[in-house]
């Protein structure tokens, strides 16, 4: 035999040893796209979306109630697949410091052996067990929360988790033509549209209720702030969002601006993250402006390109003469500095209750995103009793309209009165290639 005569090729063979060798660099790829997101998450944005989403106008109380009362056909649901997407409920509520604990499965029928009787196909969750109604039993609810007094409302809030159990995820056109114009397999082409396709989300709405719905805000993940909103705090404790302002106007702070701030400092203002130097305003007579409203004196500051928010405080352990704050950065395009909420001395808002963490709360201008986002607790350490959003905004809770639709995440908690509701997403068993634990960051 020639020791120099190179054996055959076997042409399938190395067509093969190819693929695999593309498939294994896809897979890589993939691995460090999502360690990427990982370590720098706040870079790219999708922290920072805005988690409410408004779908159709607003129900009032007896409209939404009534709605979700008629009668449909009820849905034969009692087998639980673990190989198949599904969603596990865990119910907590602490009854003389011993904890009660229920679970519930969800699966793309809806909620595994739900009495549930009406046209709704979201997960109906409330107070009310059953109602009888020309002489037929309705059960409205698939979670019923059992209460003594009525805090929590007949059907208090409904879970949409539709998308949740999509077999095919949305996947932009752009992306779509793209994949087509790629010589790639057809599996390597399925791997890329996995990572392309859009989240499959689930989404709470507030059904206005009488007591709210909240959502615990994560110490890692920012919760974007927006006027109006309510945040609850400690055991009575809140906070709400009166008016924020990250525009670019290209005017610096003027003489209007630093009077416009002395005259708040007289109406239970405190502001921060002004240089000190300017933040007392200027010595001018001040008696056109004492004359002005809050509101008129916001727009003032809104002229300039100073981003900043006002929020006031409310509750156990508040200083009512000082309950506005204002909370400014320097610069419209670098993130600010971090100011904290808690009990202790150190932080720029004190709230001196027992029920309230040395460092609750943190609120921070992001330059990238040009927007406020709060944070729970310190950086390296969760607060006691949470921050929470309410899912109804001021003006929906005066008007008693249903909330906008919230977007959740893997582990998620929403508390109704003294429930505490954790949502865990499970995507079954998939093939290899495509399975990787990216729930922290849906």
């Amino acid at each position: 035999m020639n020791p120099d005569r190179q054996p055959p090729v076997d042409e399938h063979s190395q067509e093969n040893g190819h693929f695999s060798q593309r498939i294994q660099q896809i897979i890589q790829l993939q691995q460090q796209v999502y360690e990427e997101l990982r370590q720098n998450r706040f870079s790219y944005g999708f922290p920072f979306e805005d988690q409410f989403h408004r779908v159709s106008s607003p129900l009032t109380g007896r409209n939404a109630s009534s709605k979700y009362m008629q009668l449909g056909d009820k849905v034969e649901n009692s087998v639980f697949d673990a190989s198949k997407p599904y969603l596990k409920i865990s119910v907590q509520k602490n009854i003389a410091f011993q904890p009660v604990q229920n679970e519930y499965i969800i699966n793309s029928k809806g909620l595994i052996d739900s009495k549930k009787n009406t046209n709704q196909t979201d997960i109906m969750i409330g107070r009310q067990t059953k109602q009888e109604y020309n002489g037929v039993e309705i059960y409205p609810n698939d979670i019923v929360l059992q209460e003594n007094e009525r805090v929590i409302s007949r059907v208090h809030c409904r879970l949409i988790v539709k998308d949740f159990f999509k077999e095919v995820g949305d996947i932009d056109k752009l992306y779509l033509q793209a994949l087509s114009k790629l010589q790639l397999p057809m599996t390597a082409k399925a791997i890329l549209r996995s990572l392309l396709e859009e989240p499959k989300d689930i989404f709470i709405k507030d059904l206005a209720s009488v007591c709210g719905t909240f959502v615990r805000v994560m110490r890692v993940f920012p919760q974007v702030a927006k006027t109006d909103q309510i945040y609850s705090i400690g055991s009575d404790s809140t906070f709400q969002i009166i008016d924020t302002h990250v525009k670019d106007t290209q005017n610096e702070p003027n003489d209007s601006f630093y009077t416009s701030i002395t005259v708040l400092t007289n109406r239970k203002h405190v502001v921060h993250g002004l240089p000190s130097n300017k933040s007392r305003g200027l010595p001018v007579d001040l008696q056109e402006y004492e004359r002005t409203t809050c509101d008129n004196i916001y727009k003032t500051l809104k002229a300039c390109n100073l981003p900043f928010i006002i929020v006031k405080f409310g509750g156990s352990g508040v200083d009512l003469d000082k309950d506005h704050h204002v909370f400014f950065a320097y610069n419209i395009d670098k993130d600010s500095e971090t100011f904290s909420i808690g009990r202790g001395q150190d932080n720029q808002v004190r709230i001196q209750s027992n029920t309230i963490s040395r460092k609750q709360s943190r609120v921070q201008y992001i330059g990238r995103t040009r927007s406020w986002v709060f944070y729970d607790g310190a950086a390296d350490k969760d607060s006691a009793n949470g921050t929470w959003i309410s899912l109804q905004t001021q003006q929906q809770k005066q008007r008693k309209e249903e909330s906008d639709q919230f977007q959740l995440r893997n582990s998620s908690e929403i508390k109704i009165n003294e429930f505490i509701l954790k949502i865990q997403k499970f995507h079954g068993i998939k093939s290899k290639a495509l399975t990787y634990q990216v729930d922290d960051l849906c």
